[in-house]
């Protein structure tokens, strides 16, 4: 079985995942997970098209019998109540012996572990078996297990659950044995610590295994990494006192190991095992500032961040997750390419797409092998590479080139005079806008005032279009936001030439 993570927006177009499904919701809008696993002879996907989704998350869950690959099977929880896809329609756990969870909890967490998913809302524990298809309460089978933890991972065949500044692992191999303290001690036995404590008095804010090397805390204003085990010469360091880690699913992990993880200052940082944290959304090389401003500006009181990496396309995907249902804002997502060093933001274009959990999927067929969204409206979706729309929501495609300055005298100014440009014959037109502003920052609100001029660029080669404007600085955008059209740029250039002294505002 694969560990599969929490689900992201979408940062280009998307499409649509399987058929859609009766997902019985209730009175409350409210499915709390969406476990999936990996694909064989089966692929439906779960669209729940009726109702609003909320709190997406997604484990595997195989279910894979008479000889066959790793089958996908999707589980949900709607008004406390755990779903579980069947063949075809739900299978609802609504006895009244059976397990609720809290509608209206702010996060939950799940592992996947001996082949059985583990979920909890920082109350209720439960453990799917996809093999019997059962659900049942997870219990101590010796010792207590941990009350009200809000986060848990798996850890050299160890359970984690953590809470405030506690700790505790299960026995090796048997996530229901909390006894800490047996006749016999055995370094298998299970764990309870309350070493953040020890540290620094920080709380704990995620939980980051490293496969059976490490385990990082990421707290609230510090790090520590444990080597090993704790019960077998295992041993717990600071990593740093001065950075943290957000709450929840938080951090993601590249092909090569490396952990980029959202800071609890804002800002996203990344680290080697082992290592120490270093900021990756900060001004260097060819990033963006103002992507640093808007990461350092999010309200973790509204928003929990995610991360997931995009094996497909070798970038890191930053997704803001709303805590409210109700939530109208147009998310943003944030990626970062591995290849170019760069940031680049993206906004959805209807809050029927927001998304509240991702997955890298993994399967036997390549077209699993992407990162797939559970969004606002019920359904899956993953990226398209080649799709003009999300859903029938236009995709707002554009870039902005700038800025374009005189490259003599500092108080010169610069003017355009004509443009030359190649579009690709196979995708649609574009429009191009050319704006001024007096300083060379990003293109802001100011300078959407000092737009000069505007026209239109055809599919293939255009004639030189005369453009005749002059500014302390100029900016060129192409953009295009039609329905069912792209674009794609081979060549442009532009005419520049210097002029006279800037002109001044009074």
């Amino acid at each position: 079985m694969t560990l599969l993570t929490l689900f992201a927006t979408p940062a280009a177009s998307s499409v649509a995942l399987g058929l859609a499904a009766d997902f019985q919701l209730g009175t409350t809008p409210r499915p709390e997970y969406v476990y999936v696993g990996t694909e064989a002879d089966s692929n439906e996907v779960g669209a729940n098209d009726q109702e609003a989704l909320h709190k997406f998350m997604i484990v595997s869950a195989s279910a894979s019998a008479n000889g066959q690959g790793r089958l996908r099977q999707l589980l949900g929880v709607a008004n406390g109540q755990v779903h579980v896809q069947g063949a075809p329609g739900w299978v609802v756990f609504d006895d009244a012996t059976d397990v609720q969870f809290a509608t209206d909890a702010p996060f939950y967490w799940y592992v996947e572990l001996g082949r059985k998913a583990y979920m909890g809302d920082g109350i209720s524990e439960a453990v799917y078996d996809p093999l019997k298809g059962t659900l049942v309460a997870l219990e101590a089978s010796a010792g207590e297990l941990p009350e009200k933890c809000n986060l848990a991972c798996a850890y050299r065949r160890r359970l984690v659950l953590a809470r405030g500044q506690k700790w505790y692992m299960s026995k090796v191999g048997d996530p229901t044995n909390w006894d800490y303290f047996p006749p016999v001690q055995t370094s298998t036995d299970a764990v309870a610590d309350s070493t953040i404590e020890k540290f620094a008095g920080d709380t704990i804010q995620t939980l980051i295994p490293w496969q059976d090397d490490y385990l990082l805390f990421g707290c609230s204003g510090s790090i520590l990494l444990m080597r090993g085990d704790p019960l077998f010469g295992g041993e717990i360091d600071l990593v740093s006192d001065t950075v943290g880690m957000s709450f929840g699913n938080s951090w993601a992990r590249d092909q090569g190991g490396m952990i980029y993880f959202f800071g609890s200052h804002g800002g996203v940082w990344r680290m080697a095992p082992g290592g120490q944290p270093q900021k990756l959304s900060d001004l260097s090389g060819s990033q963006d500032v103002t992507i640093q401003d808007e990461l350092e500006s999010i309200n973790f009181n509204d928003y929990r961040m995610e991360l997931e990496w995009d094996h497909e396309h070798d970038e890191l995907v930053v997704n803001q997750v709303p805590y409210s249902e109700q939530s109208t804002d147009l998310n943003r997502q944030w990626r970062w390419s591995k290849k170019l060093n760069a940031w680049w933001p993206d906004r959805l274009g209807s809050t029927d797409l927001i998304a509240y959990s991702s997955w890298a999927g993994d399967g036997d067929l390549s077209e699993d092998r992407t990162l797939i969204y559970g969004c606002k409206d019920g359904y899956l979706r993953s990226v398209d590479d080649l799709a003009k729309n999300d859903d029938e929501v236009p995709i707002d495609s554009y870039v902005t080139i700038g800025p374009l300055k005189a490259g003599g005298q500092a108080d010169q100014e610069i003017a355009m005079n004509r443009i030359k440009a190649i579009l690709s014959r196979e995708q649609g037109g574009c429009a191009f806008e050319v704006f001024a502003s007096d300083s060379p920052e990003a293109l802001n609100e100011y300078a959407y005032d000092k737009m000069l001029f505007k026209g239109t660029l055809e599919p293939g080669q255009n004639p030189r279009l005369p453009v005749r404007v002059r500014g302390s600085y100029l900016w060129l955008r192409l953009r295009n936001q039609k329905v069912g059209e792209g674009f794609a740029v081979e060549e442009i250039a532009a005419q520049l030439a210097p002029r006279g002294t800037r002109r001044v505002n009074a």
